[in-house]
């Protein structure tokens, strides 16, 4: 009787197991995709904002007023930048950022390609 029963909790133990291996098998190995690899991008935004140079941060940020945020610009070109803080306008940039960072990878500002 005790034989009948080791032998069946063997059996269903084995049997889980299996299922498991297999399992593992059909997902293939691990951080591999199956089928084309797609790169995801940041996703895309425009904002109207001054820009400046943050002296705390020592980097050039994008100041939005409405509602107020500022971005912090990972590609920062000093010479573009410089003469936009001099003229302290108000200056439309197209970009894109990372999901919920604070960073702004500048594409162009004023509809203009930025370097």
């Amino acid at each position: 009787m005790i034989t009948k029963k080791l032998i069946s909790s063997l059996t269903c133990n084995l049997l889980i197991l299996v299922l498991m291996a297999a399992t593992v098998v059909a997902q293939g190995p691990a951080g591999q995709q199956s089928g084309a690899a797609t790169q995801i991008e940041p996703p895309g935004i425009t904002i109207q904002g001054k820009v400046e140079f943050n002296k705390a941060l020592d980097k050039y940020v994008v100041v939005r007023e409405t509602p107020f945020y500022v971005y912090i610009i990972l590609n920062p070109d000093s010479n573009v930048l410089g003469k936009l803080e001099k003229d302290g306008k108000v200056v439309t940039v197209q970009g894109a950022q990372p999901k919920g960072a604070d960073y702004l990878l500048i594409e162009k500002i004023d509809g203009n390609k930025y370097p």
